[in-house]
């Protein structure tokens, strides 16, 4: 993982809290489900930290994201994208 100060990486972190709170999970609960340290969730919701691929497949699967919210969370990264989690 890579230290950021991209508002990609902000605007991630914001979904990946808001969906762990839509299923009442703990951070805690999150780590010990995705097998990710509670630390670096920490830091990835903060937004100090860009997972790798490997990682966000994890909390994917964790988070029970649907195929269509994950293409949407993808679009984060898109060129055009302005960092607010909608296309430019």
């Amino acid at each position: 993982m890579e230290t950021f100060t991209d508002p990609r990486a902000r605007a991630l972190g914001r979904r990946i809290i808001g969906r762990r709170r839509e299923l009442n999970l703990t951070q805690d609960a999150l780590a010990e489900t995705s097998t990710i340290s509670q630390g670096a969730i920490s830091r990835i919701e903060r937004g100090t930290t860009m997972p790798s691929l490997e990682t966000l497949q994890r909390l994917r699967r964790a988070l029970a994201v649907s195929d269509s919210e994950w293409l949407m969370w993808l679009d984060l990264f898109s060129p055009q994208n302005n960092g607010s989690g909608d296309a430019a």
